[in-house]
């Protein structure tokens, strides 16, 4: 469907009220249409009454849930225990590396080195083009 098969003409409205959350502290903007041909009063209602009655209200609540929501953000960020885990494992590496199987090395070498290790037999090295930037990371600690 086109928007002009969903869309409602302005000419079929006719009393509408659209309230936009523009800012918060200053209060918010009122669009009023009113296209009868009665009085003006329902519109007035609109803009003035109905706003007054339940704005201090829904501020209220939409000041709570804000409230809450921050709450809750903070409980369920586990950034430090990630941070501790990572710090605690890499702490842990060589000891890890030496009492590891073959299966373990190759899934701490993945984990370390993301794009593999390059070995040169006659130079007898070891390089790699990445290394986990997390263990990176830590390397400057």
């Amino acid at each position: 469907m086109s928007y002009e098969q969903e869309a409602i003409s302005i000419n079929k409205i006719d009393k509408g009220c659209l309230i936009f959350n523009i800012n918060k502290t200053d209060g918010y903007k009122v669009l009023v249409l009113d296209q009868s041909k009665s009085s003006n009063e329902s519109a007035v209602y609109w803009k003035d009454e109905f706003l007054k009655k339940y704005s201090k209200k829904y501020s209220q609540e939409i000041s709570e849930i804000e409230r809450n929501l921050m709450s809750l953000s903070s409980k369920k960020s586990n950034l430090e225990k990630c941070v501790d885990l990572a710090l605690e494992y890499a702490v842990d590496l060589p000891l890890k590396w030496v009492s590891a199987d073959y299966h373990t090395k190759q899934q701490m070498q993945i984990l370390l080195f993301p794009q593999g290790i390059s070995y040169s037999k006659k130079t007898d090295e070891s390089r790699t083009t990445m290394i986990n930037s997390v263990f990176l990371y830590i390397a400057y600690f």
